[in-house]
């Protein structure tokens, strides 16, 4: 019989500690099959192992046969973090939510405002910003109440970097600045330059090369003291848009090959595809085709494993770009593709903007909390008209986005189409059909200065019908009334571009007819194969 306990105790303590050799997300596969004192016990055990791991800062145990609230909402949520420490999206957003829904008055604000910051990370990183922004929101005005000035430090990042996928680029300057100025303050060199290198994405997107690039390379600095390999691959890949935007390819291509090298000994596979990425688009700008399909590949493939769509959609449009000339089948694929997530990109853009109104950041108003909840009929009576304004900017938002989307797909079309005719040969014009394209270009302009030049009114203005009108310019161009007028506003535009007289992209936007300048840009580079920046430094024909 003693021999017996001997045994049993043995089989007993070798199942303990096989158990503890698995992983938080092997553990939480068990744990979701398992009922009663069973489940309690796997549950103790993947706190324990968050603990041990860092994971979470208090070793929560708890007795007893059956599972609380508490220890549930702790559960799914340290399972969701190691999913998304693992890049396992799909099943993080699951085990996030899961863990939400078992919220109550009992769970401490700081881990359910953890659970909102992981929950605004996934959403990003599987490509719905509108979400991430609402969940980033609550952290933050969850971390507020606590007066942490660390916690706000990191919330402030967070809805910086989402701020700046929405294509809210100075609104996220802002956020990350004042970040910035705490961190400084809290003198931890390692999240300053986390926040160093969000500030260098931000100043990248609003064409700042030089200010973004200064502070990559701070960034750079803070992390070689703490020797942490994979943020320093980061970091490089941050200092290496700005050097592409430059056009210091091999500067760039040094650098982002240094990061590969880091990162391929990690499971940084999100940063490792942004990386190839890069290099992709630096092989594509010297025309080293072959190479930089090899990237974008090696990109699309992690990709595809991460459910990463954002960057998806970048790969797409490159492998589109350097293929449409030798393997137009293959390029038409990648278009597709291309089109298939902008087009959800554009389903979402509502639920967006509606995020971006109800997350704007506002210092006054988070301060004076206290004060408005005493204040509740005056809140309803403002709330209530915020709600009706926003119901009015959200179905605008919604009327021009379908606009603009309808309007950028007609363009593209139109470019491939008269990919082979952008100009006419003027040897070849009579002196009517010079005369009839001059009228048509000088009514363009008038139309221009007005705002977006468009068929129907400058076939009225030439007293014709829209269908004659396009019968005339293909006799005498070969194009379309619509490719003919946006090679007019594109070749306007590369004038002004070109002129010693300095304009912003923004001006130049509004004298072409443009809504704005982001709409403008991706035209423009449709039409020509480079940004107006680029185009401003380096002309091409």
């Amino acid at each position: 019989m003693h021999l017996f306990r001997i045994i049993i105790f043995l089989l007993s303590a070798m199942t303990s500690i096989a158990l503890q050799a698995q992983t938080i997300t092997q553990l939480y596969g068990n744990f979701l099959k398992k009922h009663g004192a069973e489940k309690v016990q796997l549950s103790n055990l993947i706190l324990k192992t968050a603990y041990q791991e860092e994971a979470i800062d208090t070793l929560l145990q708890f007795k007893g046969s059956s599972l609380s609230e508490l220890q549930q909402f702790a559960t799914h949520y340290v399972a969701a973090e190691s999913y998304l420490r693992e890049e396992h999206y799909p099943e993080a957003l699951k085990a996030a939510e899961e863990a939400l829904s078992h919220s109550s008055p009992n769970i401490p604000a700081n881990l359910l405002a953890d659970c909102h910051f992981s929950l605004s990370t996934i959403e990003v990183r599987l490509g719905n910003n509108g979400k991430g922004a609402m969940h980033a929101q609550k952290a933050y005005e969850l971390d507020v109440t606590s007066a942490n000035p660390q916690r706000i430090s990191s919330s402030l990042n967070n809805l910086a970097c989402i701020y700046l996928n929405m294509g809210h680029a100075q609104e996220a300057a802002d956020i990350i600045n004042k970040a910035i100025e705490i961190e400084k303050k809290l003198h931890r060199d390692d999240i300053l330059a986390i926040r160093y290198g969000v500030a260098s994405e931000i100043y990248i997107k609003q064409g700042k090369t030089a200010q973004a690039l200064n502070f990559a390379r701070k960034a750079y600095q803070l992390n070689l003291k703490t020797n942490n390999k994979a943020k320093l691959a980061v970091r490089l890949s941050q200092m290496a848009e700005p050097l592409i935007q430059e056009g210091k390819l091999t500067e760039a291509r040094d650098s982002l090959l240094h990061a590969v090298t880091i990162l391929l000994g990690t499971n940084s596979n999100y940063s490792l595809s942004v990386c190839y990425r890069q290099l992709g688009d630096i092989e594509a700008h010297s025309n080293n085709i072959s190479k930089a399909k090899e990237y974008y590949y090696r990109a699309l493939t992690i990709c595809k494993l991460l459910g990463n769509r954002q960057v998806e959609k970048s790969v797409r449009y490159g492998l589109w770009k350097i293929l449409r000339e030798q393997q137009p089948s293959e390029a038409l694929q990648h278009l597709e593709a291309y089109t298939q997530i902008a087009d959800s990109f554009y389903h979402q853009q509502s639920t967006q903007n509606l995020a971006y109104f109800k997350s704007k950041f506002d210092d006054n108003q988070l301060k004076q909390e206290n004060q408005l909840q005493r204040q509740q009929k005056k809140i309803l009576l403002i709330a209530g008209t915020i709600l009706f304004l926003l119901l009015i900017l959200l179905l605008l938002a919604m009327w021009r986005t379908i606009k603009l989307h309808k309007a950028e797909a007609a363009i593209i079309r139109e470019i491939q189409r008269d990919n082979d005719s952008l100009g006419h040969d003027p040897a070849a014009l009579t002196t009517a059909d010079t005369e009839f394209l001059n009228l048509v270009t000088d009514n363009i302009y008038q139309q221009m200065r007005k705002g977006t030049p468009d068929v129907d009114s400058l076939a009225s203005q030439l007293c014709m019908t829209p269908s004659t009108l396009l019968r005339r310019i293909r006799a005498v161009t070969g194009q379309t009334t619509i490719g003919f007028i946006q090679q007019t506003r594109i070749n306007y535009a590369k004038r002004l571009l070109r002129e010693e007289q300095p304009h912003s992209i923004g001006q130049i936007a509004h004298k072409c007819g443009f809504d704005d300048a982001a709409h403008f840009s991706r035209v423009f580079k449709a039409a020509t194969g480079q940004s107006p920046t680029q185009y401003m430094r380096h002309p091409v024909s």
